[in-house]
């Protein structure tokens, strides 16, 4: 669990604990006070996005379904901003890990090895996600 999902936790479980009244009068303050966007607006990348944070270790032991998952998540939910970042570097292919853009290349010969990727995980200690340009599955009928 996330520093995040603890600390929102830790608040649920102290309002749960407030008499009704108490609860009441934060959920009238809430519901008057504007939302701050930044605060509660959702990630606007794939870097900012905390369920990519995946640990090498934690990402070796999902199945290769679950693998599949991930990715399938990244390109659906972020799908234009990884098309917008491939066009940006001219890139064919780009390599996220841990939050940060480590590789990309405009040639689909220099897509890296699954040692190359297995060594930037251990060496970052995040799953490594490499997106491709143009890559869309499509359901067949």
């Amino acid at each position: 669990m996330t520093a995040v999902q603890t600390d929102v936790e830790q608040i649920w479980q102290t309002l749960d604990a407030l008499p009704s009244a108490g609860r009441e009068i934060i959920l009238a303050r809430l519901t008057n006070q504007k939302t701050d966007d930044r605060i509660f607006s959702p990630s606007q990348t794939l870097l900012e996005d905390e369920r990519f944070l995946i640990s090498f270790e934690d990402y070796l032991a999902l199945s290769d379904d679950e693998r599949d998952e991930i990715q399938s998540l990244a390109y659906e939910k972020y799908g234009s901003w990884i098309d917008k970042k491939l066009e940006e570097l001219h890139a064919r292919w780009m390599l996220v890990c841990g939050g940060k853009l480590i590789e990309w290349s405009a040639k689909l010969q220099d897509y890296p090895s699954d040692e190359r990727m297995s060594a930037l995980g251990k060496q970052l200690g995040c799953a490594p996600l490499v997106f491709v340009a143009n890559l869309r599955i499509e359901e067949s009928s």
